[in-house]
């Protein structure tokens, strides 16, 4: 705390204010000065980021003749901490499936499959924060395909 003179001459006191790295307003705190004589912030600490996902067990099916396209139900990544804003993006640790929005916090996974088969794969949401801090969250997902394969043998 530190006084000042308003227009009449009167001392009233005066809180010194910053916004820190989360935008937040906190008081300054003068008295420690530095080597070359600057008054040492105070701050509170940063806190991280982390990211969840939910749900984190995604699955789809559908019953068609031949190839098709199957997708998941939706799963949605929800960032906390660190600085706001937030980017997501979604990635395939085996390839065998794709993101239907690989940059939003909500997606789907789609597979394309034969008839007769099923097809996993593990995705990570990758959640980057406004100063760079990053977290990692996982979802599996699995696609069916009740129909008949077209490449069956004929008996």
């Amino acid at each position: 705390m530190m006084s000042v003179r308003n227009l009449s001459g009167a001392l009233i006191p005066v809180q010194p204010m910053m916004r820190n790295p989360s935008n937040a307003l906190v008081p300054v705190v003068f008295g420690v000065r530095d080597t070359e004589g600057a008054p040492i912030v105070t701050q509170p600490p940063v806190s991280s980021v982390a990211v969840t996902a939910s749900p984190s067990d995604v699955n789809g099916a559908a019953s068609r003749p031949g190839l098709a396209t199957v997708a998941t139900n939706e799963t949605t990544a929800t960032a906390t901490g660190g600085t706001a804003p937030y980017t997501f993006f979604w990635q395939s640790q085996d390839g065998a499936m794709s993101p239907t929005a690989a940059t939003s916090a909500t997606t789907r996974f789609t597979g394309q499959i034969e008839g007769g088969d099923t097809v996993s794969d593990l995705f990570t949401c990758t959640a980057t924060d406004a100063k760079g801090q990053v977290a990692t969250a996982q979802v599996y997902a699995s696609v069916s395909n009740f129909g008949k394969s077209l490449n069956a043998p004929i008996q």
